[in-house]
């Protein structure tokens, strides 16, 4: 799936997984409101590009670089779409 939404598995690591680990185990996650506001964004970027990609190619390709350059590490969601 990373690879059809051009997005690097240590994007979603960083961004998504590491504080969504603790919250399904039942620890509870102390974060503040611009940490909170980067995972919402970082989960919206994720779902529109899943939806693009599923009605834009029929589930068969990969996203249009051009249109969806590829999400590294780094990419800090509160600049994605600025």
């Amino acid at each position: 799936m990373c690879a059809s939404l051009r997005v690097d598995d240590g994007w979603v690591v960083r961004w998504l997984q590491k504080s969504a680990n603790d919250i399904r185990r039942g620890g509870a996650v102390s974060v503040t409101d611009e940490e909170r506001q980067r995972s919402l964004l970082a989960a919206r970027e994720v779902i529109q590009r899943d939806m693009s990609w599923f009605w834009r190619t029929s589930g068969g390709a990969v996203l249009s670089a051009a249109e969806y350059p590829r999400l590294r590490a780094h990419d800090d969601p509160l600049l994605l779409r600025a």
